[in-house]
């Protein structure tokens, strides 16, 4: 990671980006927050720090964004999705966000990428909701969860990976499956 350690943390409703340079001195900047809204939650972190995503939110309304060079842009939501749009992940270069929109009860995965965001839809039979937790390092395969099981995502086909892991409750097995990607290669774990 070029020297640098990269920290992303939330302060009360102010969320801040720490950088350590190896060779220098620390420095904070605040994400700050889209109009309207009283606090962030960072979640993801490009390689060299230059891009955080996550959720801004407010009385049950959720907002996506991203943050770069002290700018956070407020990324939408999918058709339908009005009060709720959530950015897990980010590529290693910063320009593919994925995630989850929808109304809360039935959310679907994203993937953002010059300005658009776009559905993944769901993998398994009757499930309504979805959420991609997991993006490579070049943004070319996304992993999250449909109904209970996880699903690997690449070149526009969503292959599922199967049930939540033996001996976990259910909710916490996709989570573990739908997190495991390897950001080096793109492979799921």
């Amino acid at each position: 990671m070029n020297g640098r350690v990269h920290l992303v943390m939330a302060v009360g409703v102010m969320a801040l980006v720490c950088s350590q340079v190896f060779a220098g001195a620390a420095s904070l900047q605040p994400v700050g927050l889209l109009p309207g809204i009283q606090a962030t939650e960072p979640t993801g972190v490009s390689a060299d720090g230059s891009v955080v995503v996550g959720c801004c939110g407010q009385y049950g309304v959720d907002k996506a964004f991203r943050w770069e060079n002290g700018v956070i842009s407020d990324l939408g939501f999918l058709p339908g999705g009005e009060l709720w749009s959530q950015g897990w992940d980010v590529s290693a270069n910063g320009s593919v966000i994925v995630g989850g929109s929808g109304p809360k009860s039935a959310p679907e995965a994203f993937r953002w990428t010059d300005g658009v965001m776009s559905s993944l839809g769901v993998v398994v039979p009757g499930t309504t909701y979805s959420a991609a937790r997991g993006v490579s390092a070049d943004g070319g395969v996304v992993v999250g969860y449909s109904g209970d099981a996880a699903f690997r995502w690449e070149d526009d086909v969503m292959t599922a990976l199967g049930g939540a892991l033996p001996g976990t409750p259910r909710r916490t097995g996709r989570w573990l499956w739908g997190r495991a990607v390897r950001r080096s290669a793109g492979k799921t774990a």
